[in-house]
Parts: C-alpha cells; sequence; structure tokens
C-alpha cells in the first residue's frame, strides 16, 4: 500500500480558516472509534515559557494516533485577520516538533504520545477522510466529495487527486505571498498562467483583456487585445495581441460576463456560439475552451480563457473551479496594482503641487528681497532728491539774509539776488513736485484717487508742456519740439487735464533728463478715431531692452542713486503708468 504523506507548509491563511482548522482538529480527536491523543498550547506545563530553541509555541494542534498524525503549527500571526501556517501529515517532520516540545509536557502525556509515534501510521478511512475535510476547507469552492466517493477504494487515484489539490494550493499560495509582496502585475500574471497552464495541461492558456489604452495615428483607443499567454509547445499557435472587437463587444455579452457567467465548451462543432465567434475560434484551431471574467471594481477587466487546440476536451469541474479560483486572486493582483498606480499618480501630483509652491515661495522671497532693495534704493534717491534742492533753499536764503542786514556794508547786487531767488524757487518747486508724486501714488496704490474728466483743448495742454519743456531744457541746450497733427474741429478731448498735464510732464521732462546737450525731444500729439495718441521722443541715451520691463515698477531706478548723474525716485514713470491706464489706455516704449 503506497504511504502518502502530503505536507502543506508555510500557509498563508486568514482567521476563518484558521478557526475551522481547529475545530477539524478537536473533532477529529473527539471521536469514539478513532483513540487519539490532541496537544496544543494548553497543554504545555509552563504556559509563559512559550519560546524553545527560538520556536514560539503560542498556537498549535497536534494528533497522534495508531492511524495517523497530523499537526497544525501557526508559526506567525500576521494581523489580526491572517496566520502563517504550517500543516502537515509527515511524520519525521511531527517527530522533529515534538522533541521541541517535549520538555515542556507531562511525563505521563509524553508516554502515550512516544506510544502512538513509534508505530508507522498507515492511512486508512480515518486519514483518508481526515484529508478530504482538509482540503474542503482550503479548496472551497473546489467540490471534491463525488470523486472522493467515487475513488475510496482506490488508493492510487487518492493519492493522485490530493497531489493535484496540493498542488493548485502551492500555486494559490505563491500568488497570494506574491500579491502580498507587491510583486509587479506582469511576472505575477505570466507565470501564474505558466504554473496553470502546465498544471492542468491546457493547450492555450490567456488573457483577453478588455479596454487596452493603445496608440494607434497618434491617438490613444480602447482596444481589446490578448496581452498574456502562456502555450504548451511549439504547435500551438501564439495570438498574442489578437484582437476581436466585432464578435465580442457588445453590451449584452459584456454584462453577462460581469453578472459572472462562466463559458465552458466542450466540442466547438457542438456549441451554441454565434456564427462570428465560431469563425474565430476555428481560425485560432479551438476545439475546446473556457472563458472566466476577471471582475475588478464591478467591472469587467478581462478574461482567463483556456484553449485545447490538439483534440476536444471535456472539461472538468474541480478545474474550472480552480481556474475560477485564479481569476478572483488575479482580480485582487489587478485591484491592487490599480491602486499602486494611483497612490503613485497622486504621490506625483502632490509632489508636483509642493515643487510649485516651493518655486512660488521661492519667487516670493526674491519678490520680498527685490521689493526690500528698492525700497531701500527708494530711501536713498529720496534723501538725496531731497538733500539737493534743501541744500539749495538753506544756503541760498541764508546768504540773502546775510547781506540784507543793516549794518552790512556790502550788499548784494540786484541781478545775483534775482538769480539766488529763482534758485530757492526753482528747488521749492522740485520739493513740492516730489511730494505730489509720493502722495499722488500712494493715493492710487490705495484705490481711492478719482480722476475729473471734462472736456479739455488738446493743444492748451500741448502748449504747456512745450513752454514747461524749453525752461527745463534751456540749461541743457537741448531742443524741445511740438508736432502737433490734430486741427480745430478735433481739438476737445474728455480726460482729466490736470493729470494729463502731469503724464506729458513726466515723458518729456524724464526724455530731457536723458538727453544730452545738442539732443532733441519731440512732443507728437495725434488723434485715432477716439483715441488721442502722445508720442514723445528724444535723442537721448536709449535703453538697454532687458531694462524695459523695469520702466514703469514702482521704486526702480535703471541707474544706482549712489553713482547715477541723474536725478529721479523711481516713481515718476509708475506714476504715469497708473495714471495712463486710470484713463483706459496704455503706455509703452520703443529703444534703440
Amino acid at each position: 500500500m503506497t504511504n502518502y504523506n502530503p505536507s502543506l507548509s508555510k500557509k498563508i491563511i486568514s482567521h476563518e480558516i484558521f478557526i475551522k482548522l481547529c475545530c477539524l482538529w478537536q473533532k477529529t480527536a473527539e471521536k469514539r472509534d478513532l483513540n487519539s491523543i490532541l496537544i496544543s498550547q494548553e497543554n504545555l506545563i509552563n504556559p509563559t515559557n512559550i519560546f524553545n530553541n527560538s520556536i514560539e509555541l503560542h498556537n498549535f494542534q497536534l494528533i497522534v494516533n495508531s492511524s495517523f498524525n497530523a499537526l497544525l503549527f501557526v508559526e506567525k500571526q500576521i494581523n489580526d485577520f491572517y496566520y502563517q501556517v504550517t500543516i502537515t501529515f509527515v511524520n519525521e517532520e511531527i517527530d522533529l516538533f515534538y522533541l521541541q516540545i517535549k520538555a515542556l509536557l507531562s511525563s505521563k502525556l509524553n508516554k502515550k504520545i512516544e506510544y502512538y509515534l513509534t508505530l508507522n501510521p498507515s492511512h486508512n478511512s480515518f486519514s483518508q477522510e481526515f484529508i478530504f475535510n482538509l482540503l474542503n476547507i482550503f479548496i472551497n469552492p473546489f467540490d471534491i466529495k463525488q470523486q472522493v466517493n467515487n475513488t475510496l477504494n482506490n488508493q492510487s487515484a487518492i493519492a493522485t487527486i490530493l497531489d493535484n489539490r496540493i498542488k493548485q494550493e502551492n500555486i494559490l499560495h505563491k500568488l497570494t505571498q506574491k500579491i502580498q509582496d507587491n510583486v509587479e502585475l506582469n511576472p505575477i500574471i505570466q507565470e501564474t498562467l505558466e504554473e496553470v497552464q502546465d498544471l492542468l495541461k491546457i493547450d492555450r492558456l490567456l488573457i483577453y483583456q478588455i479596454n487596452v489604452p493603445l496608440t494607434i495615428n497618434n491617438q490613444i483607443e480602447l482596444t481589446d487585445i490578448v496581452t498574456y499567454e502562456t502555450v504548451a509547445s511549439d504547435k500551438i499557435s501564439s495570438v498574442l495581441n489578437f484582437q476581436e472587437d466585432n464578435c465580442f463587444k457588445t453590451d449584452k455579452t459584456e454584462k453577462k460576463y460581469v453578472d459572472d457567467f462562466i463559458l465552458v465548451i466542450n466540442d466547438i462543432n457542438n456549441c451554441n456560439l454565434n456564427t462570428c465567434l465560431t469563425q474565430v475560434m476555428k481560425k485560432l484551431e479551438v476545439k475546446s475552451k473556457i472563458a472566466i471574467p476577471v471582475i475588478v471594481n464591478h467591472q469587467l477587466w478581462g478574461l482567463l480563457i483556456a484553449h485545447q487546440c490538439l483534440n476536444n476536451r471535456n472539461w472538468k469541474e474541480d478545474e474550472i473551479k480552480f481556474l475560477k479560483h485564479i481569476t478572483e486572486y488575479l482580480a485582487v493582483a489587478v485591484y491592487q496594482h490599480n491602486y499602486y498606480q494611483q497612490l503613485q499618480e497622486q504621490k506625483k501630483a502632490l509632489e508636483k503641487q509642493i515643487e510649485k509652491k516651493a518655486k512660488q515661495l521661492q519667487d516670493a522671497l526674491i519678490l520680498a528681497e527685490v521689493a526690500q532693495q528698492s525700497k531701500t534704493d527708494f530711501l536713498g534717491s529720496i534723501s538725496h532728491e531731497l538733500r539737493t534742492p534743501l541744500t539749495c533753499i538753506i544756503g541760498l536764503s541764508g546768504t540773502l539774509l546775510h547781506w540784507s542786514k543793516e549794518d552790512n556794508k556790502n550788499l548784494l547786487s540786484p541781478e545775483k539776488e534775482s538769480r539766488y531767488l529763482k534758485i530757492i524757487q526753482e528747488s521749492g518747486r522740485k520739493l513740492l513736485q516730489l511730494v505730489n508724486n509720493i502722495l499722488d501714488f500712494a493715493e492710487i496704490e490705495s484705490g481711492k484717487f478719482l480722476l475729473n474728466i471734462e472736456p479739455i483743448s488738446l493743444e492748451s495742454i500741448a502748449q504747456m508742456v512745450l513752454l514747461y519743456g524749453l525752461e527745463i531744457a534751456k540749461n541743457k541746450e537741448v531742443l524741445v519740439k511740438l508736432d502737433y497733427q490734430i486741427n480745430d474741429s478735433s481739438n476737445l478731448f474728455y480726460a482729466d487735464g490736470e493729470r494729463l498735464y502731469q503724464i506729458l510732464l513726466n515723458l518729456v521732462d524724464n526724455a530731457i533728463k536723458f538727453t544730452t546737450t545738442g539732443g532733441e525731444v519731440t512732443l507728437r500729439i495725434w488723434k485715432e478715431n477716439n483715441q488721442a495718441i502722445f508720442q514723445v521722443e528724444d535723442t537721448g541715451i536709449g535703453i538697454y531692452k532687458e531694462q524695459i520691463p523695469l520702466l514703469f515698477k514702482k521704486f526702480q531706478q535703471l541707474e544706482n542713486h549712489r553713482t547715477r548723474t541723474n536725478p529721479g525716485t523711481g516713481l515718476g514713470l509708475a506714476l504715469t503708468k497708473h495714471l495712463v491706464e486710470l484713463h483706459g489706455g496704455f503706455i509703452e516704449v520703443d529703444s534703440t
């Protein structure tokens, strides 16, 4: 008689399965016609001492009797829901385990155990019943009762069935382990197909995946395609990357598979397949077929398809259920892969957001530093701009006061006195303009500034600006010209006259400031429809292209206030831009 001793070592099981296994061990030990000893961690003399020779003895069930021995040993409790266990009927393995716990058992119990272990248990109806009950717990929904009844008296057939079931369990166990170890999806599916094909001797086993995004004519299209395949030999043609949308892709067919339909065909020539699918199967040299859906998140992800090509095959119930079990495990692997991909995408999106926020913070810091530097430069400019006219005012007024005293015999000439008073007046005017610019800019920035729109004479504004320009350009020997291109009928224009004068004054003053002796400044005015165009052109030093965007920034001077030759606070052009935009216009610069 064949001595068959299967071992199911290092399996990962759920808490529910573990409870069922413990009940099986206990019920078997309680059978009256089977004189058995059941040993567990509760039989240890010193329960607190759960370690012995580096083995953790916190949970085990051991049956010894004259018919068979069986060990259930928890190697590791992964969490509250899963255990890693060893199950074995191998006498040598059980003997080794008993040696580990022998010192923790009573001498009376050791005598009974050693008596049964010295016997050479042979498998009889008791051991067969126990093994079948064990397999029913593990490989539910695999139904093996009918086969058990048919082969109960055939020891060789029983061994074959058990060997096949254990191999199936090993495939499922390895698949579970890969899922837990976060192995990539592609090797999980491919290796599982190869193992299942080899075990069940299937000619061709494949995955027909639904809605796979493929690039076709530079566009992403969803296509049904064979993405994984394994064949038994070179005699079987490959169908990898095969597509067939016309026959399969209907809402009715897809819904049928989502509802857990399984297609089983023993003979392709004697089945109810539609003509289109039958022709496809014959084209692929398929004689028998199984198609089982892989359902992920209540949607059809794909089909696990088994083809028998060389001859017809009557598919067995346990083969179909095993393949069904494989699809359930693959669905878990696909779900975990998709979930991991989503996490990776979320991680990348979060990293991009963090990178964007970091860039924004860095930009804000740079802007703050620039603003701080601009304000520092502005304070330097203001100090310089205030000091020059104030020095003139205080110095010259002091001179006038000194020479105007009655006891002073040497009086100033009327010409010199008039020149001093004129310088004092001009310095005061510059101070007033500076203070007005600062106040106007502050008011505009706060949003409280309002324009006084009324009909004004463009020619009058132009002449006033020209007179001002001629006066300040006289000392620099710069020629100021007016090119007025508007006729009398179009002279009136709606604007804030005072602010328009201020705009043109700033632009002309700025042009004269940066134009050297002998140069020209031209104020040109014309109208286009309802718009008035004001152009100030000079032959001055020009502006570098990269500096043009800085022209209208507040507190911004293109020259350093310590080294520059031309005075200014950096507010004039910024204020001008605001005033232009308040009028609904725009200002731009063209320079070489």
